[in-house]
């Protein structure tokens, strides 16, 4: 069957099949460092939570919700959880199937890895077919994509919302057929189930839905997310009697607090962003753009100073004075540049690109409990397509830079990532080998390290429910998310000792950071998503319980 194909620059452009061999071998070439980078990585951050929900799903599959999970002060029912289960039944299905282990969910999501990676090839071949490959390594060989892998749900949400994006695209080329238009919707439905930050897609679907003459029936298909999201509250009803959606807290936040969240979203996409070197020359030569230079420059300089009032090293200043620049520099050409001819026809897919961006990056700043390096992925796709529309942008020397920037931090964040998550499988092991099998040890601390403690016997401290007997050793991490103490149990604790994994040439780079506490997983003002560091990769106090 012949690939379909639309006019592009009063060219044929291909929209999928018949792609030549070199960019299927390209393609290749790309998702399998992606998965290298992935396959042999430890249970890391949030990996643990995920496994642990899954490991209930296998076992009560018509009720993902009433179970129970630790990650917070105390257990808590499952349904406390901020995230939607689609993902999570994918991962039951792998825990049923090959256990716990860790190579079937990094397989899974090396799936939904390759989907992404073809749908966005498809899209940018679509803007600029000569840099298509390339666009594909700024996003996809980066920091923000490669250490975000995981088993987490971001790299499937990633995907289903490229697939909702791919099929508004094929719309807009071809509004007289609303196959199209179906793609996009269960694209938005399944983002929706993946992570509820694919709610901020509706708008995006519902500006598309009012082109095209048949207005009520592609209404009647724009409805398919709210009618997938009606089947999930009315499944979470029967399961534990309440609307799973309805029940996520709503941060309530001053000006001054959503203030520090744009300032947090704004530097953590400029540390991100390594495509933005594409925009200097812009910045340098339209008038608009020197504008946004000096605020650019004032920005990093105010930011600077205060770093160094707060007495943070110079690595921390340094680093995210860059970041604050080169978000100011993002946004502003979105805001001066990016925006341009909106109105025209021309203009119709970059109106659905700015839409993305802007309902994300609401969502994100008034909806979400932190901004995080998973959060700017979302948005990264959508700034590349924006950037490739501008074809003065593009050129084989500023692509080159930006590949080769790219590839060097993404690796760089990478192998500092991976080494760090390698930390709490080793300090199990050496603990078990020093005490002895049978030695009951107590912790604090979530994340890989819970999941790792917990599978080698250790018990978890719960101050409302489980408090160690004298005699036991206690040990706390200081960099992981850890529950409460409780006062009187801490002057129980008799210091023994500390252990202290160094930092390393290969961990200078640091996605999370100790002091100050901030990075990938969680950014900060101070440590938006990476930082330059010498300080331990974690430290784990011991203890004996009096």
């Amino acid at each position: 069957m012949a690939a379909a194909t639309v006019m592009e620059g009063g060219r044929p452009h291909r929209w999928a099949g018949g792609w030549p061999l070199r960019e299927w071998l390209g393609l290749f070439v790309l998702w399998a460092i992606a998965t290298a980078c992935n396959l042999g990585k430890a249970v890391h951050v949030d990996d643990a939570a995920h496994l642990e929900i899954a490991k209930h799903i296998a076992l009560q599959p018509l009720h993902p919700l009433s179970g129970t999970l630790f990650w917070g002060d105390t257990k808590e029912p499952i349904f406390f959880a901020n995230q939607p289960h689609l993902f999570f039944y994918l991962l039951a299905g792998c825990v049923r199937l090959f256990g716990t282990g860790p190579l079937a969910p990094h397989l899974l999501i090396a799936a939904f890895t390759a989907m992404a990676m073809v749908l966005f090839h498809a899209l940018a071949r679509s803007e600029a077919p000569r840099w298509a490959s390339a666009l594909g390594v700024l996003v996809f060989l980066g920091p923000a994509f490669v250490p975000a892998q995981n088993m987490m749900a971001d790299v499937p949400l990633l995907a289903f919302c490229l697939l909702a994006l791919y099929g508004l695209y094929r719309d807009q080329a071809d509004a007289a057929r609303e196959r199209y238009l179906l793609v996009a919707a269960i694209g938005v439905g399944l983002a929706c189930l993946t992570k509820y930050t694919g709610l901020a897609l509706l708008p995006v679907l519902a500006f598309a839905t009012l082109r095209g003459r048949r207005r009520k029936r592609r209404v009647l298909i724009a409805v398919l997310p709210f009618a997938m999201l009606f089947g999930w509250s009315l499944f979470n009803w029967l399961d534990y009697g309440a609307v799973h959606l309805l029940g996520r807290p709503t941060p309530r936040a001053s000006l001054g607090q959503l203030a520090v969240r744009g300032f947090e979203w704004v530097s953590c996409l400029g540390s991100l962003a390594t495509f933005s070197t594409l925009l200097l020359p812009w910045a340098v030569r339209e008038r608009l753009g020197r504008v946004v230079l000096v605020a650019m420059v004032t920005s990093g300089c105010v930011f600077a100073f205060i770093a160094m009032r707060l007495g943070h090293g110079l690595g921390v200043a340094i680093a995210a004075t860059l970041f604050v620049e080169n978000g100011v520099l993002t946004f502003g050409w979105l805001a001066l540049d990016g925006s341009r001819e909106i109105g025209s026809d021309a203009g119709r897919r970059r109106r659905l690109l700015l839409l993305w961006v802007a309902g994300l990056t609401a969502f994100i700043v008034l909806l979400s409990p932190f901004v995080a390096g998973r959060h700017v992925l979302l948005l990264l796709p959508a700034l590349a397509l924006l950037v490739a529309q501008r074809a003065e942008l593009l050129g084989r020397a500023p692509i080159a830079i930006a590949c080769g920037l790219t590839v060097a931090l993404g690796a760089a964040v990478t192998v500092s990532d991976s080494i760090w998550a390698g930390v709490y499988p080793t300090e199990v092991s050496r603990l078990r080998a020093r005490f002895g099998p049978d030695e009951p040890i107590w912790t604090v601390g979530h994340w890989g390290w819970q999941w790792y403690a917990t599978q080698a016997g250790f018990s978890l401290y719960d101050p409302e429910r489980a408090t160690p007997p004298s005699g036991s050793l206690f040990v706390i991490p200081r960099l992981t998310h850890k529950q409460r103490i409780d006062p009187a149990f801490r002057a129980r604790l008799a210091p023994l000792d500390a252990d202290r994994y160094p930092a390393s040439a290969l961990t200078f780079v640091r996605t999370m950071s100790i002091e100050p506490w901030g990075g990938l997983y969680e950014s900060t003002v101070e440590v938006p998503s990476w930082s330059l560091s010498r300080q331990p990769l974690e430290e784990f106090d011991l203890y004996r319980v009096r």
